[in-house]
């Protein structure tokens, strides 16, 4: 009789072991995003070193304790980059209440951006946020890491910077879990981020770590 009750018990313990797991599974599941999409593993940023708007060396080490959005363009941009800094821009408030969120604007144009034409360009869109910039050598890797392509078009001084229209998110813990992708035009014309949509990605991010 005692051995009979051993083994009821290990069974119900089991059956209930097996059913908190399975709800820890659901409730891991990432959520899905409106607008973009978590990578599969969070993904360590390597070490690296840019230079600010305001001449100030910028590293990894300013990831942690604090959500990041990075966005790569450049100041001669003639629409993309304009248009997602007025969307972040306006979004800015709400984000600010979900928590600590830093926004890094990151220039893939080395040759014409330097750090007074970089201030100025986005203090133009928001005070607050962070203007990055340094040589090919610096770049290239850092971009490339975040997933960033760019490449240079035409010939003279006049050319076109193609490249990545996404919004990395990098979360304090300075790993790079997901990004967010502009909403295609119905008109056929450039792809923007809708404000609403940023900030429910992420409250959804923020709630899923």
């Amino acid at each position: 009789m005692k051995n009979k009750l051993v083994i009821a018990a290990l069974l119900l313990s089991t059956f209930i072991l097996g059913i908190v797991a399975k709800e820890w599974l659901v409730s891991s599941e990432k959520p899905t995003l409106i607008s973009g999409y978590f990578y599969d593993q969070p993904t360590n940023i390597t070490p690296f070193v840019l230079t600010d708007q305001y001449g100030e060396p910028f590293t990894q080490q300013q990831f942690k304790k604090k959500w990041s959005l990075i966005f790569a363009g450049y100041t001669s941009c003639p629409d993309v980059c304009p248009t997602t800094l007025t969307n972040l821009t306006a979004a800015y408030p709400e984000l600010e209440q979900l928590a600590d969120i830093q926004f890094i604007f990151l220039s893939v144009d080395p040759k014409r951006d330097d750090q007074a034409k970089l201030r100025q360009y986005i203090e133009f869109f928001n005070p607050a946020f962070i203007a990055l910039h340094g040589p090919h050598v610096d770049l290239f890797p850092f971009s490339r890491q975040l997933g960033f392509i760019y490449t240079m078009v035409g010939e003279g001084e006049n050319y076109d910077v193609d490249h990545s229209s996404g919004l990395v998110v990098i979360s304090p813990q300075g790993q790079r879990v997901a990004i967010l992708k502009p909403s295609p035009s119905e008109l056929g014309g450039i792809g923007a981020f809708n404000p609403d949509a940023l900030i429910e990605d992420m409250q959804r991010i923020i709630d899923y770590y």
